[in-house]
């Protein structure tokens, strides 16, 4: 199974791709901490059969009382994210 997970180098997004791969599956991610955008690989993405979403801007409560611009980056990340499965029906 070609498995893609938003945000594979966070907390949640590594250990689900620490499993798929164990699982003996392909898997392919993209994360912000190696300098790649989610959102720009939404455009072009094909071939995948299970998507796992774990991306998302992360600071705590804090980031979110002080920066109220990352909430709207996170819903911007979902909304792409979203848009993406409707339209690949993955």
């Amino acid at each position: 199974m070609n498995i893609f997970i938003s945000g594979d180098a966070g907390f949640v997004g590594s250990h689900f791709r620490k499993f798929c791969s164990e699982a003996g599956h392909r898997v392919r991610g993209c994360d912000i901490k190696h300098n790649e955008n989610v959102i720009d690989w939404f455009g072009t993405a094909t071939g995948i059969d299970l998507f796992i979403h774990c991306a998302a801007n992360v600071g705590g409560r804090l980031a979110i009382d002080k920066s109220p611009l990352w909430v709207a980056a996170n819903l911007a990340i979902d909304q792409a994210a979203f848009d993406w499965v409707a339209r690949t029906q993955t």
